[in-house]
C-alpha cells in the first residue's frame, strides 16, 4: 500500500540504532482531532529521509509519502488500526 500522510509531529522523534549498527529514526504524526484522530509511525533509515527526519521536534508539521502498511492494535477493543509508513518523501 502506498499513502499520505498530513499532521503534526505527536512527540519528540527517536533516533536509534540496529543491531545491526544502523541509524534510524522513529516519529509519529498525529492528524485529525477527537474521534478522527489517526497516528501515523514513520520510520527512515537512510538518506534526505533520515536527515529530514531526526530534525524535527514535537509540534511541527509534517506531510509524508511512501510504502505504508497497517496492523491491528491489540490493546484497544475498538478495532483501531496502527498506521506505519516507510517515506520516500517528506
Amino acid at each position: 500500500m502506498y499513502g499520505l500522510a498530513t499532521g503534526t509531529i505527536f512527540k519528540d522523534v527517536e533516533v536509534r540504532e540496529s543491531k545491526a549498527g544502523k541509524t534510524f529514526a522513529k516519529a509519529t504524526i498525529k492528524s485529525g482531532s477527537g474521534d478522527e484522530t489517526i497516528f501515523v509511525r514513520v520510520i527512515a533509515f537512510d538518506g534526505p529521509q533520515l536527515d529530514a527526519l531526526r530534525n524535527l521536534r514535537s509540534g511541527d508539521s509534517i506531510t509524508v509519502q511512501g510504502a505504508s502498511s497497517s496492523r491491528p492494535i491489540r490493546r484497544r477493543e475498538n478495532g483501531r488500526l496502527a498506521l506505519i509508513c516507510l517515506p520516500i518523501r517528506l
